[in-house]
């Protein structure tokens, strides 16, 4: 109700959620270019900051916005991982992947860079751990995402939804399969 009454009671919250989102995003993604390439970082983080679609969609609010960020930061905790160990890092690395994953179901991508680190610190015993970590996501976008445990049948609809979206028509053409496209 209070909602209907003053919409800006949540709106606003929202859209500074959305704001700080946009603005992590450009710091991580300095960051994730200064970790794969020194010197990189800046143009990485103009790059992002000036993207079409970051300026569009900054006027609205979108889940997204948060799953990028989430993401972005996972990736560089992943890199940092791989650059100086620790295990908070790694911890870290898969806490922000798993709740990526429940803010938008695409970034179940972030566990193929997992998978990578993992190799390229370790090797053979990296991998190894994979499984375990990819649980751990997974876990954490349960948590977030309890209705998937709770109403299996609307969530297999959803996932279905954006199935059927990413192969005809997400991908910009509406009248053949997306991916092909």
């Amino acid at each position: 109700i209070s909602y209907l009454a003053d919409p800006a009671t949540v709106v606003v919250p929202a859209r500074l959620l959305h704001v700080a989102a946009d603005a992590s995003a450009v710091l991580a993604a300095g960051l994730v270019g200064e970790r794969l390439r020194r010197g990189a970082g800046v143009a990485a983080a103009v790059l992002v900051a000036l993207t079409p679609t970051l300026i569009e969609t900054s006027r609205f609010i979108f889940i997204e916005t948060i799953m990028a960020a989430l993401a972005l930061w996972s990736l560089e905790r992943m890199l940092a991982w791989r650059e100086h160990g620790g295990g908070w890092r790694l911890g870290s690395a898969v806490a922000l992947a798993g709740f990526a994953l429940g803010a938008k179901y695409p970034a179940v991508v972030l566990v193929v860079p997992l998978a990578w680190v993992l190799w390229e610190r370790r090797g053979v015993r990296g991998l190894a751990l994979w499984p375990a970590l990819v649980a751990v996501v997974l876990a954490l976008f349960l948590l977030t995402t309890p209705y998937a445990l709770l109403d299996s049948v609307a969530f297999r609809r959803d996932i279905t939804f954006v199935q059927n979206l990413t192969l005809t028509g997400y991908f910009g053409n509406s009248g053949t399969p997306g991916f092909a496209y």
